[in-house]
């Protein structure tokens, strides 16, 4: 068994399932899912209710292979506006969702700081984003519509530093 998280809380641990060959000048696109259980076992592939439903995003980075674990860094494509793509909720579960093809929905604790850092917390990763016209400061819990999301590979050296083998 190996521990998920790290000393930043920035990156999610995703496991690729499928890979889609990206057409000419494209990224590749894979369908993955993250999970935030506090510990995995490296040489089993089983799903966990701790882990998320299979989502779709673009791949940056080196060939992603399947059946892999990950550390990533999560963006959303689209441009967000308070009120129209971010809307504050009640009380949200944390999580990333696909409703409905093409369509994200990022759900969880946002923190948008004096300075106009934004963050939306997943588990122990944290997702910064850009969102136009958000009150500032602002703490609580909202749900985002995003159209794509990008998966930033950060290294395998990254996932081995933190513990997964």
């Amino acid at each position: 068994m190996y521990r998920t998280g790290n000393d930043e809380g920035v990156d999610m641990l995703v496991m690729i399932e499928k890979i889609f060959p990206p057409k000419e000048k494209e990224l590749y696109s894979v369908e993955f899912f993250y999970t935030i259980r506090s510990t995995i076992h490296s040489a089993k592939y089983v799903r966990d209710s701790q882990d998320s439903q299979n989502l779709i995003g673009k791949w940056v980075g080196g060939t992603p292979q399947i059946n892999k674990w990950y550390n990533v860094e999560i963006s959303v494509e689209n441009e967000l506006l308070w009120g129209r793509d971010v809307v504050q909720l009640e009380y949200s579960e944390p999580s990333i969702k696909s409703p409905v093809a093409g369509i994200n929905v990022l759900q969880g604790p946002l923190d948008a700081t004096k300075d106009g850092f934004i963050t939306l917390r997943i588990g122990d990763s944290h997702l910064i984003l850009n969102i136009i016209g958000i009150p500032i400061p602002f703490a609580g819990d909202v749900s985002i519509r995003a159209t794509g999301i990008r998966l930033y590979d950060m290294d395998v050296t990254d996932v081995i530093r933190y513990g997964i083998k």
